[in-house]
């Protein structure tokens, strides 16, 4: 109103440039009252007795409806349908969701159809496999004590500490058997070497010894000791800075890069695999402004996951190249003014479509609605 004003045009004379045809608008009326705020729904009674079953029937007669029975079960739907809207040449389709977790199940069931789709949202950088070896080398650094993060990490796909990957799955496998089965109390990740031993020596002079034990061979051992020596050396970067109350910033940033790559580099002594794809690129282009910072900080070196977490926390993967331009992911947001020939809109649940307003530092919830 403000801006018509000042150029000196009146309301009247504002034309719209598209209206929506009768059918249309009354499923816009419907989908709108259906969506009502929980604390609205009273209105129902009012609102029902406009809407004549012949008006109803007609507006949602290209609709159809699904109720899956888990989010699984929606996914896999969701997936299938957009993959069969596609498959005539030239059309297009999307998924519409203000639920992110639907968002990425339903792009993982795509990649199933070797579909990668065009997801507004992206991935959280935190969910990526490289970011999550990098957490989990610092957790079980910092915060030892966990068998299964300690066995999330042996058997992490990018743990590579320049072993072919079928000799660290393979020696993995034997660790967890020998060092971290039947009460293994609060394993370290530094001291898992002696771990390893120690319990080797009882297994191998008990008198009841379990059925695996025979299986073993001097070459799976050894495969399993040359894991624990490369693991202990990929660690010591980061490994120097336990117990420190005064860890440097910088320091620490310079030392859990190094590290990682030790974790991850392969066989061939590469890191290609490490930084592969988008998200791979992500991490790195992360990772170098982190270590170009000239910010000095000191703190406990235990507090050093939390940080990287936080610092990881806000950035987004999405896909750069390579996706499929027929099949989009769009939030309600991004939806808006877009065109498609088959369009889903996925999570219509309580409290996520529509979503509530929350309070935020600049608006109320009240001001929101």
């Amino acid at each position: 109103a403000r801006l018509i004003g000042k150029i000196g045009v009146l309301r009247g004379d504002v034309e719209e440039i598209g209206v929506a045809e009768p059918r249309r608008a009354l499923r816009a009326a419907l989908v709108g009252e259906a969506l009502r705020p929980a604390e609205t729904t009273e209105l129902w009674a009012e609102t029902r007795a406009g809407f004549p079953a012949s008006d109803i029937a007609g507006a949602f007669a290209e609709v159809t409806l699904l109720e899956a029975a888990s989010e699984r079960d929606e996914a896999v739907a969701i997936a299938v349908a957009l993959r069969r809207a596609v498959e005539q040449p030239g059309q297009r389709a999307a998924l519409v969701t203000g639920d992110r977790a639907l968002a990425r199940r339903v792009s993982i069931e795509l990649q199933r159809f070797g579909v990668v789709a065009d997801d507004s949202g992206g991935t959280p950088l935190a969910n990526t496999p490289a970011a999550s070896l990098l957490r989990l080398a610092l957790e079980a650094l910092f915060r030892p004590g966990d068998p299964v993060g300690l066995l999330s990490l042996l058997k992490h796909p990018l743990l590579g500490l320049g072993l072919e990957r079928a000799d660290v799955r393979h020696a993995a496998e034997l660790i967890e058997l020998v060092a971290l089965r039947g009460g293994t109390g609060r394993p370290d990740i530094v001291s898992l070497p002696e771990l390893f031993e120690a319990r080797l020596t009882g297994l191998g002079g008990g008198s009841r010894q379990p059925f695996w034990f025979s299986r073993l061979t001097v070459r799976s051992i050894e495969t399993a000791r040359n894991l624990l020596e490369r693991l202990k050396q990929a660690l010591a970067p980061l490994a120097a800075f336990r117990g420190r109350d005064d860890a440097d910033l910088a320091a620490l940033v310079r030392a859990s890069v190094v590290t990682l790559e030790n974790l991850g580099r392969t066989a061939d002594g590469g890191l290609g695999e490490l930084y592969a794809g988008d998200a791979g690129e992500k991490l790195a282009e992360l990772l170098r402004g982190l270590v170009a910072a000239s910010a000095s900080l000191s703190f406990a070196a235990t507090e050093w996951p939390d940080i990287m977490a936080a610092l990881i926390a806000p950035e987004t993967v999405k896909p750069a190249q390579g996706t499929d331009r027929n099949i989009a992911i769009w939030g309600a947001l991004e939806a808006r003014l877009q065109t498609v020939d088959t369009l889903v809109i996925g999570g219509l649940n309580e409290g996520v479509w529509p979503r509530k307003p929350e309070s935020d530092r600049f608006m109320s919830r009240l001001m929101k609605t």
